[in-house]
């Protein structure tokens, strides 16, 4: 059996880390996996679920980020050769077949294997600030990979890729997924069982949008104590400027009084928020390089508004659903909104695209030849 060794950036669970877990579920039968993690954190209980033979090794990883404090300098510059000597050291006594970079804030692992020479399987599933960052990125990656994967076509034309990338789009595996009765749900938050729920469905973060669009709505929470925003995600504590964003919509909540905004953090079963849901909304100010949390909506039969741009593009495309984001619209939708019975889970997760037999099937073809 092969051994594969992957180099995750965080230990929380965003978007890179869900599709952490499709790729260990993808393989976790074929290969022998190792998952490096710069640290402890939620994402271990993840993969303990998937399979307990996933060995899990804590190493404070150099992740790239484009801060200028002297503190994370100084840790890029000491940990980026110690992981380097250290790796080289590991994957050559263990025998590590394949070097696999879940992030394009990772660089190291890519050196380590054309040291070692192994092959090396790189993920993008981000963008970087900028174009000319986002150029840079793409040549490295290029020059350090054996394959590209790539989680949508937008990203793979920002970053200029190759012919040796791949668009694979991110699954949607009907066994992660429930539908339970909202009036249960609205029970088990505390929300009248008349509310209509707006969910904004994402780690809390300025390109995020959550304050703004509360910002806007504000005038119609007033006046409609029927109506909640929850917010289903939180912030990542080692960034200061998360952590002002979300005092931020703390302070306007407080300062108007909209008791009818709840923070609910980060979720273990999401499949509650959508249950929950009348209306889901993205009021991203980025454009994504996906939105995974948007297909769900979109699966799951939700009133679905997002900026149809970037990744978000494709995912209109293939459920050919959603509506453009609109704060207008959102409230005409609130005042004149009649109850969509929940779909059963029969009717979610459409075939094709985003079918995790298919996403496997490509998966271990990748991995195996």
């Amino acid at each position: 059996m092969k051994k594969i060794i992957i180099f995750n950036a965080s230990s929380f669970v965003y978007g890179a880390e869900r599709g952490l877990l499709n790729l260990i579920k993808a393989l976790k039968e074929r290969f022998e996996i190792t998952v490096v993690l710069p640290r402890c954190g939620p994402i271990e209980a993840e993969i303990k679920n998937i399979s307990g033979d996933i060995s899990i090794k804590r190493f404070p990883l150099p992740v790239l980020s484009f801060s200028f404090s002297p503190v994370y300098l100084f840790n890029f510059l000491f940990f980026f050769p110690l992981n380097l000597f250290y790796f080289i050291f590991y994957i050559r006594k263990h025998n590590i077949d394949i070097v696999c970079t879940n992030s394009l804030l990772l660089l190291f692992p890519a050196l380590i294997a054309k040291i070692t020479k192994r092959r090396h399987i790189w993920f993008a599933r981000e963008l970087l600030p900028n174009n000319i960052l986002n150029r840079i990125a793409g040549l490295v990656v290029n020059r350090f990979s054996d394959k590209v994967i790539c989680q949508s076509n937008f990203i793979k034309e920002k970053l200029y890729f190759s012919k040796k990338s791949e668009v694979i789009y991110e699954p949607l595996d009907s066994d992660n997924y429930k539908v339970y009765e909202s009036s249960v749900i609205k029970r088990e938050f505390n929300l009248p069982q008349d509310s209509i729920v707006i969910s904004l469905i994402s780690r809390v973060h300025p390109l995020k949008g959550q304050y703004e669009f509360i910002k806007k709505m504000r005038e119609t929470l007033a006046k409609h104590k029927n109506l909640f925003i929850i917010i289903a995600g939180d912030i990542t504590l080692v960034n200061r400027r998360n952590i002002l964003y979300k005092r931020k919509i703390e302070k306007l909540k407080d300062e108007n009084n909209l008791k009818n905004v709840i923070f609910l953090g980060f979720m273990s079963d999401i499949s509650k928020i959508f249950s929950l849901s009348d209306i889901c909304v993205f009021p991203f100010k980025r454009e994504e390089p996906f939105g995974i949390s948007a297909a769900e909506a979109l699966s799951y039969g939700k009133l679905t508004f997002f900026p149809k741009r970037g990744g978000l593009r494709e995912i209109s495309q293939i459920y050919k659903a959603g509506c453009e984001y609109d704060t207008e619209k959102i409230m005409e939708t609130v005042l004149n909104f009649k109850n969509i019975p929940n779909k059963s889970l029969q009717d979610i997760f459409i075939p094709g695209a985003l079918s995790f037999s298919k996403y496997q099937s490509k998966i271990r073809l990748i991995f195996e030849n």
